[in-house]
């Protein structure tokens, strides 16, 4: 056990360092997640006080928490924010911890392929530089433990920790329902390839039950705003698509394919995708091998037909994280054939491309400065806000808010009537998405008083 250990502590060396340079959540992903686990530390339930979703509008700014994401990701933070210090770096470092867990599964996983030792430790390397998600595993997000959970599974032997995998991927990520599939193709009796196929499947279901239960019928917009858009403001503003035909689900894929290809590519760690596949064909007879050569080619082509705007908006990627441990396996197994050279070459390539996307992500994905404008146009601490980023206002500032979609002056004036709300937060000038931008914002009665900021008498 030493050498997975060494590996884990050279992967999470690698990864820390990415922390320090993100001050605060930069999407809402991490912000939802964030929130709620503080709400559970300060015993106020799995709640939250965001409203980013208006095709279903709870009766009042608190509402239960999870009738969209699933509910591991923030539930596994909730030790990590309890201590005392920082929230935010906690959870970064502990997403870091989880996210370096992928070296010695790329181990695991490469010693499971019949990979010479050598091979095995560079699989781990491979995995601990992390790709195209080298700053995505210092985010708590779904990232790290959804890679851990798929790519733990796909390898598990037995079906009872296959089948407990499915769930626990099922419960961090509603597509990781689609992971069943994967673990279903290993050669197994019948009665228990049920068990791994529909164990995800089912607890996504009880958890949506759970949601229903919760937050009533009306709920069920929320899904169905996700399963039939192909904007992703579809799936955030008041009106519920209608249900897309067979044939525009199958346009929309083919008019997606270079996206489709991106997150691939990512997934398989750049260089290392054409050497996972040959590696894959050169093992293809052993034990789940097939299961996620099936994962990573078949998933996210189902994901872009069930869920079109979710998928392309970052469902791919996330979805795609549990193929990179086994991929850095599979490319070592593939390169390694005349020597260890070639798969040396690969992990310092990898590496160096790592570190450049993490540093194009930090760059582009640095939160806005909201809570200073905010401080400064007097906005009183914790007053509810009409906000561009509700989820991000909330974990960040401390403001509940509700989501200020493109609407009507009378819509945007009714969500502040019902959740007595007085202040507005808009976008940066020239930010262009389903929200209103500060140069955008024409509210009659409404007074601005700093450049993005304006109140209500």
């Amino acid at each position: 056990m030493r050498l997975p250990a060494l590996l884990w502590l050279v992967a999470f060396g690698a990864l820390a360092p990415w922390a320090m340079l993100q001050p605060a959540p930069y999407d809402w992903d991490p912000s939802y997640y964030l929130g709620v686990a503080q709400r559970l530390v300060a015993g106020e339930g799995a709640t939250t006080d965001a409203v980013w979703n208006l095709a279903w509008l709870p009766p009042a700014l608190v509402h239960p928490a999870d009738l969209h994401w699933m509910p591991l990701a923030s539930r596994w933070l909730v030790p990590f924010v309890a201590l005392p210090g920082d929230d935010w770096r906690a959870a970064q470092l502990a997403t870091a911890a989880l996210g370096a867990a992928w070296a010695p599964l790329a181990w695991a996983w490469a010693r499971r392929l019949g990979a010479t030792p050598t091979l095995a430790v560079l699989a781990g390397l491979a995995a601990a530089s992390g790709g195209g998600y080298a700053r995505w595993l210092t985010s708590p997000e779904t990232v790290a433990l959804y890679g851990l959970l798929g790519g733990a599974a796909l390898l598990a032997s037995t079906p009872g920790a296959a089948a407990l995998g499915g769930v626990l991927a099922a419960l961090t990520r509603v597509d990781g329902g689609l992971l069943g599939l994967a673990l279903a193709l290993r050669p197994r009796p019948w009665p228990t390839r049920l068990l791994v196929l529909v164990a995800g499947p089912l607890a996504a279901l009880a958890w949506a039950a759970r949601g229903v239960s919760l937050a009533g019928p009306e709920v069920v917009a929320l899904r169905r705003s996700a399963l039939h858009g192909t904007d992703p403001a579809g799936w955030v503003l008041p009106a519920v698509p209608d249900p897309l035909p067979l044939a525009d689900r199958l346009g929309f894929l083919l008019a997606h394919l270079g996206p489709l290809a991106r997150a691939e590519v990512l997934a398989t760690g750049f260089a290392l995708a054409p050497f996972a596949l040959f590696g894959a064909w050169r093992t293809r007879r052993m034990p789940g091998v097939a299961g996620v050569v099936a994962y990573a080619l078949a998933a996210p082509v189902l994901l872009l037909l069930l869920a079109p705007a979710v998928a392309v908006e970052g469902s791919l990627f996330r979805s795609l994280a549990v193929a990179y441990p086994p991929a850095c396996a599979l490319a070592m197994v593939g390169a390694g054939a005349r020597g260890p050279l070639v798969p040396a070459a690969l992990v310092a390539v990898v590496g160096a491309l790592s570190v450049a996307a993490g540093l194009a992500q930090t760059e582009t994905r640095a939160p806005f400065p909201d809570c200073a404008a905010l401080a400064s146009a007097g906005v009183p601490a914790g007053a509810p806000l009409l906000s561009y980023d509700p989820l991000g206002t909330s974990t960040r500032c401390g403001h509940p808010g509700v989501a200020l979609g493109r609407a009507a002056p009378e819509a945007l004036d009714a969500l502040a009537e019902r959740y007595d709300v007085h202040w507005m937060l808009a976008a940066p000038v020239g930010y262009r998405s389903w929200t209103l931008a500060a140069d955008e914002v024409a509210l009659p009665g409404w007074e601005r008083v700093a450049p993005r900021v304006w109140r209500r008498p």
